[in-house]
């Protein structure tokens, strides 16, 4: 299980978000685009986003034993690579 998570703020204050969870296992670079959900922040619609936040969540264990070797490798999980963002504005 893994899912991305974006926030669009103005310093503390969430003026949107978007979730991204697959229904499949993604093992090939593939681009992702968000429709940023504003709906539930209309209160703050009148600030100017300076901030963006990406959380990325890989697994569901709570407690990782960090850095264990098998077989001398190092354990790698999911991981993600972001090579470019862009905001886009609609009026």
């Amino acid at each position: 299980m893994y899912f991305g998570l974006v926030k669009i703020l103005h310093n503390d204050i969430v003026l949107g978000d978007a979730l991204f969870q697959p229904n499949q296992q993604i093992s090939d670079w593939t681009a992702a685009e968000l429709e940023i959900n504003y709906e539930n922040y209309k209160e703050n619609k009148e600030f100017i986003p300076n901030k963006l936040i990406l959380v990325f969540k890989s697994g569901v264990k709570e407690s990782v034993e960090r850095n264990k070797k098998i077989n001398d490798v190092l354990r790698v999980g999911s991981q993600l690579f972001i090579d470019e963002v862009s905001l886009t504005y609609k009026k």
